[in-house]
């Protein structure tokens, strides 16, 4: 990049985890990214109340596909996995930590997730929600309970590992100043991963574009990237731009409008790529 990016500090990044599957990824572009601006790292783990509150109905069943059977939901089984689960979340969480030489820590919090998500994001300076954060509950569906939810990020993979083909990394970048933070943090992890960087630029009306887009390509210096031009988008749009690009991760400011329980629910249910929030 020709210019450095001058904005306010990236220090402390959360990481929503949850089912085992899935998450390395997500956390192994989040570790670089914390290496590279020097930032701390936080694992959360929610264990979510209206699962629990699932597992207290008298008709819910829980249907495994591999075994092809059946049984009883009980709340001391949900109570159980959701401890094995937080395990295995901190124990990957350190792992990666360690191997890239961040400081971490991990913590659990029981409650609604859209609402403990978004308490989160209000304390960090960057937020990860990556698909494992869905844990057992994939868009409210009991199957998630057995199978869990795979991550879409994919990393440059090591020695026969095979790589699943993957869009661009997709930054949503306005006027904002907190969107110079998630242009930077979607550039660095496009380079991480050996990928294409998209610019969904998005502005009242056409005539704006492309002063915002000079703007953009100014601070990504020589790092190539695409443009879309987006005008007035509601949360459904950026979900339905990132759909269409078949976006490996989504990168956008917490902005008031993000920042709100139906937009997190929204990003939770109908994106199956990780999304990084940046205040």
């Amino acid at each position: 990049m020709t210019r450095a990016f001058t904005e306010r500090r990236i220090r402390r990044i959360v990481v929503a985890l949850g089912a085992e599957k899935g998450q390395t990824p997500v956390l192994e572009a989040v570790a670089e990214i914390a290496a590279t601006m020097e930032a701390e790292i936080t694992g959360l783990f929610i264990e979510d109340t209206n699962l629990l509150r699932l597992a207290e109905l008298p008709f819910a069943r829980e249907f495994s596909w591999s075994r092809r059977a059946e049984r009883d939901l009980r709340a001391a089984d949900i109570e159980h996995e959701l401890r094995a689960q937080a395990t295995a979340a901190r124990r990957a969480l350190e792992t990666i930590a360690k191997r890239e030489g961040v400081a971490w820590s991990f913590r659990v919090a029981r409650g609604h997730m859209p609402s403990e998500l978004l308490k989160a994001a209000m304390e960090a300076d960057l937020m990860a929600l990556g698909a494992a954060q869905r844990s057992f509950m994939g868009r409210s569906d009991i199957r998630g309970f057995a199978e869990g939810v795979t991550g879409q990020i994919q990393g440059r993979g090591r020695a026969g590992e095979a790589t699943k083909p993957a869009g661009p990394v997709t930054v949503v970048f306005d006027r904002l100043a907190a969107s110079m933070r998630a242009l930077e943090v979607g550039a660095r992890l496009a380079q991480a991963n050996r990928c294409a960087l998209r610019v969904l630029i998005v502005v009242g009306t056409h005539k704006s574009a492309d002063e915002l887009s000079a703007r953009a390509r100014e601070r990504l210096g020589h790092q190539r990237a695409g443009f879309k031009t987006l005008i007035r988008p509601q949360i459904a749009d950026l979900l339905e731009a990132a759909r269409d690009e078949s976006a490996r991760a989504l990168v956008l400011h917490a902005g008031k409008p993000i920042l709100e329980q139906r937009a997190i629910e929204a990003l939770l249910d109908e994106l199956s790529c990780p999304v990084l929030l940046v205040r």
